[in-house]
């Protein structure tokens, strides 16, 4: 009779653990997908803060938007350092998108109508120096990956 009791109570105790142990798995998966969040954010303001520093720590790329916003002549390698700088926004938005799809982030912490703005021709500034995108775009869309194309022809280029 007293093995029965201790079989009992050590089943007890073993079940408890187990218990214990899910338990600890759910605050353990929680904290991760609350991590995994924060690094999406920052991910994200990492991006923002890229495109907007670009011209900052790149004094030809700032001459060249500057001349480009004035409606002035391009060297070849103005015009190539402002096709880059489109190339790159346009693959920073891609990340941000991939993000979206994967479900990391909020359709509605996408910066939609700041995007839009890129191919609208409007000015989010007195003093707006970045190049319109939509030609560009249209010449180098195929060199994206097809699901954020065509999301962006219909929410971005023409919603």
């Amino acid at each position: 009779m007293k093995m029965d009791n201790v079989n009992t109570w050590l089943t007890l105790a073993a079940n408890m653990g187990v218990i214990a142990g899910i338990v600890f798995l759910a605050v353990e998966l929680q904290q991760n997908s609350e991590m995994l969040s924060a690094q999406a954010r920052y991910s994200r303001q990492e991006i923002r803060l890229a495109d907007t520093v670009l011209p900052i720590n790149n004094e030809n790329y700032a001459s060249a938007l500057i001349k480009y916003s004035k409606g002035q002549d391009l060297s070849e390698y103005e015009d190539l350092l402002i096709r880059r700088g489109m190339d790159v926004t346009l693959a920073n938005w891609q990340f941000v998108y991939t993000e979206y799809k994967q479900g990391l982030i909020e359709a509605s912490e996408l910066p939609i109508s700041s995007w839009q703005s890129y191919f609208n021709n409007e000015k989010r500034s007195n003093e707006d120096y970045w190049p319109d995108l939509t030609d560009y775009w249209e010449s180098e869309k195929n060199n994206f990956d097809s699901d954020y194309v065509s999301w962006m022809d219909e929410n971005i280029v023409s919603p």
